[in-house]
């Protein structure tokens, strides 16, 4: 675990910012890391790249503020997401595919503002 420009880095490009972490602290989260590579501040995370403050995701790429995401891409804010695509604000996601400002999703598939949840979506065309 080495400094670089305020963050601690470990042998896998995985960061913790200083001010926020001691080095005891991303030890302990970076050896919670199981293959993950250039993630900021995440923890308990398996096969990740790209991830911000994220907790226990597990395949994800480009996620923000995630918790147990699985096989994302490009999520934002995601809190249960299962199969992931390109969720953005979502809340209880499970079999997301193109999700953007879900909040309560189950079984999505083409989601935007919340129609999907009603069958709306694919019934209005949009």
């Amino acid at each position: 675990m080495k400094i670089v420009n305020g963050w601690w880095v470990d042998e896998n490009n995985n960061k913790w910012y200083v001010r926020y972490y001691t080095e005891n602290q991303a030890m302990r989260h970076s050896m919670s890391m199981a293959n993950c590579t250039n993630c900021t501040d995440c923890k308990d995370c398996k096969d990740c790249v790209n991830c911000i403050d994220c907790l226990d995701c597990k395949s994800c790429k480009d996620c923000v503020n995630c918790t147990d995401c699985l096989d994302c891409k490009s999520c934002v804010n995601c809190k249960h997401c299962v199969n992931c695509i390109d969720c953005k604000n979502c809340t209880g996601c499970e079999k997301c595919t193109e999700c953007m400002f879900c909040k309560d999703c189950i079984i999505c598939e083409k989601c935007r503002n919340f129609l999907d949840r009603m069958g709306l979506y694919d019934l209005r065309g949009l």
